[in-house]
């Protein structure tokens, strides 16, 4: 689906490790540059996640009361805290 694909972006490690020993500020400042841009693709991805089930929900026409369209959502965001528990 197109949110597991969204979500195996995420998949992918916070500090990537070098051939040869780096200094320690060198070390933290790609561990900042990772980490921003880590933490940014996270927060495009949810927007498109939030997009996706807003189109969805439009195709549908369902209500956002129903309980039905809140199970659905209930189910969507397990993906996402499971793809996140992932990336962690």
């Amino acid at each position: 689906s197109a949110i597991e694909d969204i979500l195996a972006k995420w998949n992918r490690p916070l500090i990537e490790r070098k051939a040869k020993p780096i200094e320690k500020d060198e070390l933290e400042r790609s561990a900042k540059t990772t980490k921003t841009s880590h933490y940014t693709e996270i927060k495009d991805s949810g927007k498109q996640i939030h997009s996706l089930l807003k189109d969805t929900n439009k195709v549908l026409r369902v209500s956002n009361a129903s309980s039905d369209w809140r199970g659905y959502v209930e189910f969507v965001s397990n993906i996402v805290i499971d793809g996140l528990s992932t990336c962690i």
